[in-house]
């Protein structure tokens, strides 16, 4: 697990559930420990035995906790991949919005807030704040979201588990919706002219709770990728497009000696090529489009951090492969010491590495040549480690900023209940308008100043800046995570073809020699 990663994911818990949460969140993102433990390790904080629990009730809550059963007792832990989804929320958010419409953003968002709820109470929430929006449209948007199994239910405890463990169901089918939901009701009937009987009945759905899928927030987030890197329809023109029987007419007008199998095992293997000079129009490649993507952002990152010239350097390493540095020389058209200093940048950085080549069989170090490469595991590593450290940074100067607006923005909120009192006054009647008008004006003057104003915008569009950087740091790293994982799924792969292919090699050669 990333240093960076438990970093970011303890700045994003005390952005969201505050500082003691957070302390905790650092310890058992860290390790797995029993209450007891977690306990012993937050006494210089002072925390009572209370408060950790009600800490770990409202991580439960937001199922951002993972427990088991021990030897002893429970152990709890924090996966900090589940901290970090709360970074994409704004642009689930968006997402939702733009494929779904209707009110299932709102009901993303309360679900969010929330960490699990029952369907009847999340459709009146949604619809009081949609001022009384009817409860047949925001349950069949609800019903919208189970179908797209955006949300997903909550595995309800069994009845025969035990007070100290609880075990839990295994549901048939996670993105059903309840037959019967809202009929539960809280009304006060008169049974005499001074007793009122009030009575309660709880929803039929009160047990059955939903929670945020992030599985398919995910799958949204790499098809919004695929969406993004698309070539518009303009730039199709830039490229020539032939068909195979174009080809064979060019080589019967030419007399050369090749058949048509032969055309097709050849064009496949220049569109095989890495660089990409061929391609067959119409054939998906979901890992090459993510991998232009990631490179275009760690190209923009050299650029940043070093120069132009380190960008030619990568880009003649990334698809040549192993390069010599007198090669490199002659192929990037520089200077040998200038080619030098910028392959000692680009390592510095972990962009490229060195590998060893011997000679001679004695692996003398003066018959050793030193290769420049580009390490795609070792790069995507070091470049997600510096991207959760960006937002690790973002995220803590925004919470300085607010920290330090901190009385400005109390002094704001006053004043805007105490306005609202005031526009809400029933005492004043509506032929009274400007004596309304002159008491707000006179709040606003006491409570706020020209320079405070100027500063709360100031604050406002700073707040704005950090929110989007945030959002957008949150999609590069998902972009980079994800080639990361496919590069481990084929590097996995080959290594089992391999191994594969030695075993029958082997087989074939005991077979053949006994």
């Amino acid at each position: 697990m990333s240093k960076h990663l438990i970093d970011v994911s303890v700045a994003v818990l005390e952005d969201h559930f505050g500082y003691y949460i957070a302390r905790i969140g650092n310890l058992l993102l860290r390790e797995a420990l029993s209450l007891a433990l977690l306990a012993r390790k937050l006494a210089p904080l002072k925390i009572s035995l209370k408060d950790i629990r009600n800490s770990l009730a409202i991580l439960d809550q937001h199922n951002l906790l993972t427990f088991e059963l021990g030897s002893r007792s429970i152990i709890y832990s924090i996966c900090p991949n589940q901290v970090f989804y709360l970074i994409s929320a704004p642009r689930a958010i968006l997402l939702i919005k733009t494929l779904y419409e209707g009110v299932t953003d709102a009901i993303f968002e309360d679900i969010l807030a929330k960490g699990r709820s029952s369907c009847s109470d999340c459709v009146r929430r949604v619809s009081k704040c949609m001022d009384d929006l009817p409860f047949e449209k925001v349950k069949s948007d609800f019903s919208k979201l189970l179908s797209s199994q955006i949300l997903i239910r909550c595995p309800q405890v069994a009845e025969e588990s035990s007070e100290v463990f609880p075990m839990f169901q295994v549901e048939s089918d996670l993105f059903l919706l309840p037959d019967v939901v809202l009929d539960g009701y809280s009304n006060a009937e008169n049974d005499s002219e001074t007793i009122k009987s009030k009575t309660k009945k709880l929803d039929s759905d009160s047990n059955i709770l939903w929670r945020v899928n992030w599985i398919s927030i995910e799958r949204l987030f790499r098809d919004d990728l695929i969406l993004d890197s698309l070539i518009g329809g303009s730039q199709n023109d830039l490229f020539d497009k032939t068909t195979l029987q174009d080809v064979c007419r060019y080589v019967h007008e030419n007399q050369l000696d090749f058949n048509r199998e032969m055309l097709d095992e050849k064009l496949n293997i220049i569109c095989r090529d890495m660089t990409g000079i061929l391609r067959r129009v119409g054939d998906s490649d979901y890992e090459k489009g993510i991998e232009t993507l990631c490179l275009e952002h760690i190209e923009s990152t050299i650029r940043e951090k070093i120069n132009d010239k380190a960008v030619r350097i990568f880009r003649l390493l990334n698809s040549r492969g192993f390069l010599e540095e007198e090669q490199l020389e002659k192929e990037a058209m520089l200077s040998s010491k200038e080619t030098k200093e910028l392959c000692c940048s680009l390592m510095d950085y972990s962009f490229i590495t060195t590998r060893q080549v011997a000679r001679a069989n004695d692996f003398a170090p003066a018959r050793l040549t030193f290769l420049y490469i580009v390490n795609k595991s070792q790069l995507l590593s070091a470049v997600i480690d510096y991207t959760l450290l960006t937002i690790r940074n973002v995220i803590r100067r925004r919470m300085v900023e607010r920290e330090k607006y901190e009385p400005l923005l109390d002094r704001q909120l006053k004043m805007e209940v105490i306005i609202s009192s005031i526009e809400n006054n029933q005492n004043i009647s509506e032929d009274d308008e400007e004596t309304k008008k002159e008491q707000i004006a006179e709040v606003e003057r006491a409570y706020m100043t020209t320079e405070d104003r100027r500063n709360l915008e100031r604050f406002r569009r700073a707040e704005r800046k950090f929110c989007s950087a945030e959002i957008e740091l949150g999609r590069l790293h998902f972009a980079l995570k994800h080639f990361y994982q496919l590069r481990q799924q084929i590097n996995a792969e080959q290594q089992r073809q391999i191994a594969t292919q030695g075993k029958r090699k082997r087989t074939y050669q005991q077979a053949h020699f006994s």
